[in-house]
């Protein structure tokens, strides 16, 4: 009976069960049924959300040519069916709501058992939902995210882990969707991003990362366009079909489109890419993704709208470094070592190269092998096994085969024949290729020049040239030089060059001309002291550069006529006294320079040079123009300023040079148009009869207030491209172009008075006051005028220069007299104390004023004071403050002004500020704007303790220069911003030489990056005066105290009879040596400098016969009144009342007097060891060609038309 009761219960207790659960359900889904449909409604909502993304997922997956997943397929299908089910349900629900009054309880009960059933189907789709995946459907799930670059690392390299934190916070930067890295072939681009990618891996930033390889071969056409998706599409592990671009183009895009967020990288992009068609969605469309390009153009990144970060070389330190790690151990030997660093710096700080070479050398023990392949790297070849040629050589050669055209080719080539790191003069350049014939004759030289300059760019563009520190010029690097030698050498090479420029040669070897048939040959910038007399005809060559040949003083007779063909012979600052009568059969020449022949007396008759185009003779002691020149009708450029003892041209002849487009003749000191019967006739008036001029500079002197102010003079003047006017005092105007300044009047040192002033300024966009009185007053008068003579809206840039005066406002200006005012400099304006008062008394409101430049002015407490006439700088972009020791703040602002703009400086991109000692603040407002500032740079400036940096503009600085020590001392607001900027930040080094450059009569204050003394001391000769890091000298004052000290004749004699009775004349007519002596403006910051110096070397030639006397070098000179004997240094004033320090560190024994044999600038290798090396750095280039060398030294500056000359060192080979 228990066995029948157990098995019956067992038979029972299931069904039971079933039971059971049905009744609860059945009791329970009515009870929950509102809970169970809005639960069930929700559920549906994210179902069909879900679905409508995975189908625009799936979307992207058809387009691009992949299948759906079965899993995915049937899931969506569940998703379809309980949507239908559920759209029944909600119908029979609205019917039963309709007809509740036939409603029963089996009815609503079967409702809710539906409602209940369907909710679970909904649940259970959900559950399945997060196991699709769906962000990862139609990607291989082997594809890693990045692909390992073997790269070299660049942890010890400062400068690349400048730049990766530069890009790796551009990639940060939402509002930078593309990076374009360029710069020059071999200059570690490549590297750099290989870096870059591996140091994303395991990064969430982006879901993939695509290298992408274009090469130089990529161009525009069908068959690049699917190279280029074939490879991206590799990437990701699939072909794309062989159909149409579009269809590609599609499936690629939707591929991308996949992703969370990508990025791309294009590496050694040539050309611009069309990424639309390529099939690349904008980074903005998928949030996050960005796109990196490498390429030698800047043009590339500008048409593909990149962010462009140009990649330098390395420093040489870095340089160094990195031959050591290639060569190995042997680099380092004492006997190796030299030779090491030098042939690392032939390398030009390319990585590439440097790699290269140093492999080639790694284990070579033997010293000859090392020599050998630093001769080769001088001579511009391949070293014997480097491999220089194929791993470095003709990769660049790619950027020159790619050039447009042969015209272009052939001018990049020209740009070989100067020095290594010479700064070419673009305007020079243009027209040694216009003589040339390689640009289009054109009639007007305005296209000239745009043509040239436009070449120019393309060459900047891709990478071939580059820009110079100085205004207007360009050079090439080293390794590019090199490389275009090494093209301009082969035979194939319809143009072939034969350049030996900067090597020390004392000769030119006949044999070396002829073994080939060259076209271009240069000798510039050597030691040679004389031509060939006998030399077999070149008839090829076209172009012979000859200048900086400093020593070379005659041209044999039978020298030029071996070149029938020259189109263009150049000899500045050569020593030749005169040329010979031979120069007239250069039929061919289209141009002869000769720029600072100082010993040039005399020229041959030029009659029949009918073709010569460009005649420039500058600064050269000519007192009378050669025969001929009448002639010469085809003159385009004529340039005779700064002959000081030219005063008179005949009357006629300027007029008969009727092509004349550009004529220079500032600097010649009071320059005399006069004719047959010697009457003076007005310098304009002839000048005006040229109907092609284009270019004009000439010293009017003092005969400017009798000029009649025609219409037709005024119209002429309108009709002039560019203008320079001195008024005054004869002054160099530099004829390079400039940034806002074509038509220019200089006042220089002249009273002010008038009316005849107020058309040159209505005239004009540069007005320069140098040293004249009256200027308060004239203002006045323009002011007291306004109603009359209107405002001067062509003046856009003002310097004021030397004026001891004041400004006062006696008047409020009606109107504002300088509206269009770009560029204020004041230099040296000894009572003013805020700019503002100028601009109050002139009225004027900066609201255009780009740049502020400030030196020098000891009054200064403040810059400019906002909140008055001056409410915002909306348009300031640059500030440079130097030498104002009593300025506390920059901007001084009006409180009580509501009118003030909330951003005050929205365009401030550069701040530059140095000595100023009480600098406290840029301004005492914490929450100044700068929101697109860029640059700061702070020397000697120990007060200034924050920047107007904040997060919201700290991604802007891409430099910041200044010394650790206030680096250190600055405060922030907060340690973000000071570690976000630390990649930025430039330490100074000791600045023992600091070079001051006037461009464009604008003083900017540079510090060179490669020093060639230890800290702390200062090789002197006195003369050149580049070596003065304490004070500022421009071409002008040198050659106006070499005019007025060392020329002898009347010049000479003159200032020498003037100084013994008028030492204010002195002051006033030699602008240089005053400055040098610290004599007129005690600048109590030069001698603190100067006093400075651990050493002083000061250098006497004893064969010195440029510097007269020459104990000048010791600072010695003539005492007052006597030119009998000479004071040492220590009996002059200068030492006694001790005007420059020169007494402290000679008491000091600091001061080493130092006498060598050779004559001015002369140095033999036995002195130059003995005097000289122990006051360099261990600079491998110096020491190489001392241990190389048994010839003589010569210290040279090799700039040609430039107002900066630097000081060099150059050895003899």
């Amino acid at each position: 009976m228990e066995i029948l009761a157990s098995t019956v219960g067992a038979l029972l207790a299931e069904p039971c069960r079933a039971l059971f659960t049905f009744l609860r359900t059945k009791l329970k889904n009515p009870f929950h049924f509102s809970a169970n449909l809005r639960h069930l409604d929700a559920e549906m909502r994210v179902l069909n959300r879900r679905r409508r993304q995975l189908s625009q997922r799936l979307k992207l997956v058809t387009e691009a040519g992949l299948q759906e997943p079965s899993g995915v397929r049937e899931w969506r299908g569940k998703v379809d069916t309980l949507d239908a089910r559920w759209r029944s349900l909600k119908q029979d629900l609205d019917s039963s709501a309709r007809n509740s009054e036939r409603s029963c309880c089996l009815r609503c009960s079967r409702l809710s058992d539906h409602v209940a059933i369907r909710l679970g189907e909904a649940r259970q789709l959900t559950s399945d939902w997060e196991t699709l995946d769906v962000m990862n459907i139609g990607r291989d799930p082997s594809i890693v995210t990045t692909e390992h670059m073997p790269a070299p690392a660049i942890e010890d390299q400062a400068t690349a882990k400048r730049n990766m934190a530069k890009v790796m916070d551009l990639l940060r930067r939402e509002d930078v969707p593309r990076i374009g890295i360029w710069g020059m072939g071999g200059v570690g681009k490549t590297n750099l991003v290989q870096n870059i990618n591996n140091k994303l891996s395991g990064s969430d930033s982006f879901s993939i990362i695509m290298w992408i390889t274009v090469s130089n071969r990529y161009q525009e056409t069908e068959s690049a366009l699917k190279k280029v998706q074939n490879l991206i599409a590799k990437r990701f592990k699939r072909e794309l079909p062989e159909e149409s671009i579009e269809t590609r183009t599609s499936q690629l895009r939707a591929r991308l489109m996949m992703e969370k967020a990508f990025l791309l990288i294009l590496d050694d992009v040539w050309n611009p890419i069309d990424l639309d068609r390529v099939g690349i969605p904008e980074p903005q469309v998928l949030r996050g993704s960005k796109i990196i390009l490498t390429t030698r153009s800047s043009d590339v990144c500008s048409q593909m709208d990149a962010f462009p970060l140009k990649i330098e070389a390395l420093n040489e330190d870095e340089a160094w470094s990195l031959f050591c790690k290639s060569a190995g151990v042997v680099a380092t030997l004492k006997e190796i070592e030299p030779l090491a660093k030098a042939i690392t710096k032939e390398c030009g700080g390319l990585p590439l190269a440097i790699n290269v070479v140093g492999a080639s050398l790694k284990g070579k023990t033997v010293v000859e092998v090392w020599k050998d392949a630093l001769n080769a790297l001088r001579r511009s070849e391949p070293p014997i096994g480097s491999r220089l040629e194929d791993k470095v050589y003709n990769p660049i050669k790619w950027s020159y085969d790619l050039l447009p055209d042969e015209c272009i080719k052939s001018c990049f080539l020209f740009c070989c024949l100067f020095l290594e790191d010479y700064e070419i003069v673009e305007n020079t350049l243009i027209r040694y290729w216009l003589a040339e014939g390689l640009l289009e004759d054109q009639h007007d030289i305005e296209k000239v020049m745009s043509r040239g300059i436009t070449i120019i760019q393309t060459l900047k563009d891709r990478s071939l040239l580059e820009e110079s520190s100085s205004v207007s010029c360009v050079k090439i690097h080293d390794i590019i030089r090199d490389v275009s030698i090494w093209i301009s050498s082969l035979p194939e090479n319809e143009c072939i060059s034969l350049v030996r420029s900067g090597i020390g040669l004392e000769e030119m070897r006949e044999d070396e001309l002829s073994v080939k048939s060259y076209n271009r040959v240069s000798f510039m910038g050597n030691e040679i002291r004389e031509l060939p007399n006998a030399l077999e005809e070149c008839p090829t060559v076209t172009t012979l550069l000859l200048q900086e040949n400093r020593k070379l003083k005659h041209i044999p007779d039978d020298f030029l006529p071996a070149f029938k063909s020259l189109k263009i012979l150049d000899l500045s600052h050569c020593s030749i006294k005169s040329l010979p009568p031979c120069l007239g059969q250069l039929v061919e020449l289209r141009a002869l320079v000769l720029i600072s022949c100082h010993n040039l007396e005399t020229l041959p008759p030029v009659g029949g040079l009918a073709k010569l185009q460009v005649f420039v003779c500058s600064g050269t002691g000519i007192s009378t123009l050669p025969q001929g020149m009448e002639k010469l009708t085809n003159l385009r450029q004529l340039d005779l300023s700064s002959n000081h003892k030219l005063t008179v041209i005949p009357v006629g002849l300027v007029s008969s040079l009727s092509n004349l487009e550009e004529l220079y003749l500032c600097g010649n000191g009071q320059l005399k148009f006069i004719g047959e019967s010697g009457e003076i006739v007005a310098q304009l008036r002839e000048i005006m009869s040229l109907k092609r001029l284009s270019y004009l500079t000439i010293g009017l002197g003092r005969s400017a207030s009798t000029l009649e102010t025609t219409d037709s003079l005024l119209n002429w003047m309108k009709k002039l491209n560019r203008f320079d006017f001195v008024i005054g005092e004869p002054k160099f105007v530099n004829p390079w172009p400039r940034r806002i300044s074509n038509k220019s009047v200089f006042f220089n040192y002249i009273h002010l008075w008038g009316e005849w002033i107020e058309w040159l300024f209505a005239n004009t966009n540069y007005i320069c006051f140098e040293g004249c009185e009256g200027l308060d007053t004239l203002f006045q008068k323009l002011v007291a005028n306004g109603d009359e003579v209107g405002c001067f809206d062509t003046v856009k840039s003002l310097l004021i220069q030397t004026y001891s005066g004041s400004f006062e406002v006696r008047s409020n200006a009606k109107l504002e007299m300088l509206p269009n005012l770009e560029e204020i400099l004041l230099y040296n304006v000894t009572n003013l104390s805020c700019a503002s008062t100028l601009a109050s008394q002139l009225g004027l409101k900066f609201s255009k004023l780009r740049s502020i430049y400030v030196e020098e002015c000891p009054q200064l407490k403040y810059l400019i004071s906002l909140g008055t006439t001056i409410l915002s700088l909306e348009k300031l972009e640059g500030i440079t403050i130097d030498s104002c020791e009593l300025v506390e703040q920059l901007f001084k602002f009006d409180h009580q002004n509501s009118s003030l703009q909330d951003c005050l400086f929205p365009n401030l991109k550069r701040i530059k500020l140095s000595n100023c000692p009480r600098l406290g603040f840029v301004t005492e407002q914490n929450n100044v704007a700068c929101p697109r500032l860029e640059e700061v740079s702070v020397w000697k400036c120990p007060l200034l303790k924050k920047l107007p940096i904040t997060l919201q503009n700290v991604g802007t600085i891409k430099k910041i220069n200044g010394e650790q020590e206030w680096w250190d001392q600055l405060e922030w607001e907060n340690d973000d911003i000071k570690n976000a900027l630390h990649p930025s930040f430039n330490p100074h080094c000791c600045p023992v030489l600091t070079y001051y450059t006037r461009n464009n009569h604008r003083f900017e204050a540079q510090c060179r990056q490669r020093f060639w003394l230890r800290p702390g001391h200062l090789l002197l000769h006195v003369e050149p005066a580049e070596l003065q890091h304490f004070g500022e000298v421009s071409r002008e004052e040198l050659h106006a105290s070499h005019q007025g000290w060392h020329d002898e004749g009347e010049t000479s004699s003159r200032l020498h009879a003037s100084l013994k009775n008028d030492i204010d004349a002195y002051r006033k007519g030699c602008k240089f040596l005053p400055k040098l002596n610290n004599e007129i403006y005690k600048n109590s910051t030069y001698k603190e400098r100067f006093s400075s110096l651990e050493n002083l070397v000061l250098i006497k030639f004893e064969k010195d016969d440029i510097l007269v006397p020459k104990e000048t070098s010791w600072f010695g000179y003539f005492p007052d009144g006597s030119w009998d004997t000479v004071l040492p240094a220590q009996e002059t004033t200068l030492y006694t009342e001790d005007w420059i320090g020169l007494k402290i560190l000679d008491e000091a024994g600091k001061v080493k007097f130092v006498s060598v044999s050779g004559g001015h600038l002369e140095i033999s290798y036995s002195e130059m060891k003995k005097y000289i090396l122990p006051y360099l750095v261990e600079n491998a280039n110096v020491q190489a060609r001392l241990s190389e060398s048994s010839h003589s030294w010569s210290w040279s500056g090799h700039q040609t038309q430039t107002q900066t000359r630097t000081l060099k060192l150059y050895a003899s080979h």
